[in-house]
């Protein structure tokens, strides 16, 4: 008998209609035959024995499926069902079609992803990997799926998403063990990977209750990835949303886990317009906090990056002190570059108890808005711009005759204040205060008007 239903389910705000493949089994035997009944051709309490791995290739031959869970068999005594997957002998099949993988499902799961990070319960379904390859990978075909309530660990990289779009990674534990409070073994590399042509994916959520945690990492926590690595080349990694996560600390959001590189990086090719602490093109702000990493976000030769609202370093009250190893943010030859906003204060990242703040190296580094955020405790620059293109601090630059020299941010002269008033407008009730200021730059060292902002310092 078919072990086969039609369902309509609502996760994330998208509609998926199609075949219900219920594991029922922490095994990973393969499916015997596809045709649409997911079962490795054993029977486990009486019915088909329904794997991972046999639900996913069954899902792969469809599209819109539901993968959801129900084992009764083969759970410790906590009830937390482990399937442990030898990639070394055959990783899980890449994921092709259209699919929702619901961990929330699983006896003990169902109320993981209504409440925070912070609060949430043991994870009860666990896919525990060797460290040899990829744990779940979306790819070609497989835009608009979703996988959340599920304890993601010990895989080469934990999940990836290659070349494919609209998908939403939510409310899952990544790189710790079920009670987000200790690392998972053999995460040899990375949590989440996003490469080549993946577009418009959703880290996290707008609600504190979406967020993933996403910790204890040989690498890095979220890396993203392009140009030179996909086929064809110069594809690229755009308009992904990072939101709501904790990267870099357990579940409680203040003892340090760590992502042993960086807690976010973009490297090896171009990655355009991609969002940290907001969905892509929105001002809804969903803060993540990325701390205790060895660098909070790593910024290689990317253009168009916005980095809005989070906590780097600190916790979501901004008085813990979990900063990152070296940076908070590090930009290497990145342009337009945006940290912070002056349009709301809900804009504003506080970026505290780092290395650096915020440092920029290299003469690609251009046109990059670093604009009111609250930065503090760092050890040394709250900004850093380093003359040399290297990555040393050298402290505050000097000014330069006609401002001729060059490097990050085309290491702009400071600004000399000659003169200031101060007035009062009692039509708007506030004080105004007139400065007057020249700066060492011709012409052609500079891109005139100027726009010079102020900070005050710890």
């Amino acid at each position: 008998m078919k072990r086969l239903s039609l369902f309509f389910l609502l996760i994330s705000n998208l509609v998926f209609a199609g075949s219900n493949f219920i594991v029922n089994s922490t095994g990973d035997s393969p499916d015997s035959v596809l045709n649409g009944s997911c079962s490795t051709g054993a029977t486990i309490g009486g019915q088909p024995e329904c794997t991972l791995r046999a639900a996913i290739q069954e899902a792969n031959n469809t599209t819109g499926s539901l993968i959801s869970f129900n084992i009764t068999n083969g759970c410790d005594v906590n009830n937390i069902c482990t399937i442990n997957i030898n990639t070394a002998t055959s990783r899980l099949p890449d994921i092709t079609s259209q699919v929702a993988i619901n961990g929330l499902t699983q006896l003990g799961n169902s109320s993981l992803c209504g409440m925070d990070i912070p609060s949430r319960s043991n994870y009860h379904v666990v896919i525990q990997g060797d460290g040899v390859d990829i744990g779940l990978r979306l790819e070609s075909g497989s835009s608009g799926s979703t996988i959340s309530g599920l304890n993601i660990r010990g895989f080469f990289n934990n999940l990836a998403i290659i070349n494919s779009s609209n998908n939403t990674i939510e409310c899952n534990f990544i790189g710790t063990d079920e009670t987000g409070m200790q690392v998972a073994l053999n995460n040899n590399s990375n949590g989440i990977v996003l490469g080549c042509t993946a577009t418009n994916n959703i880290i996290g959520g707008t609600s504190a209750s979406k967020g993933n945690l996403i910790s204890g990492h040989q690498v890095d926590g979220i890396q993203f990835y392009g140009g030179f690595s996909c086929n064809p080349e110069f594809n690229e990694p755009h308009s992904n949303s990072i939101v709501g996560n904790f990267i870099g600390t357990f579940k409680d959001g203040v003892t340090s886990a760590g992502n042993i590189y960086t807690g976010v990086s973009f490297f090896g090719g171009v990655a355009n317009n991609n969002w940290i602490g907001a969905v892509s093109g929105s001002n809804t702000i969903s803060p993540n906090v990325i701390s205790a990493n060895g660098t909070g976000i790593y910024i290689d030769s990317m253009d168009n990056l916005v980095i809005r609202g989070n906590y780097i370093g600190t916790d979501v009250t901004g008085t813990e002190r979990i900063g990152n190893t070296y940076g908070g943010i590090e930009i290497v030859n990145g342009t337009n570059i945006e940290v912070g906003n002056p349009d709301s204060p809900l804009f504003a990242n506080t970026i505290a108890y780092n290395d650096n703040g915020v440092m920029l190296t290299g003469a690609s580094a251009a046109n990059n808005h670093i604009e009111r955020n609250s930065m503090y405790g760092n050890k040394n620059q709250a900004i850093e711009i380093i003359r040399d293109n290297s990555f040393t601090n050298d402290g505050q630059n000097p000014n330069d005759a006609d401002d001729a020299d060059t490097g990050a941010n085309l290491l702009m002269n400071t600004v000399e204040i000659l003169d200031y008033q101060t007035s009062y407008d009692e039509f708007l009730m506030t004080y105004i205060l007139d400065i007057t200021a020249s700066i060492d730059a011709s012409d052609t060292n500079a891109a005139y008007p100027l726009w010079i902002t102020f900070y005050s310092t710890d």
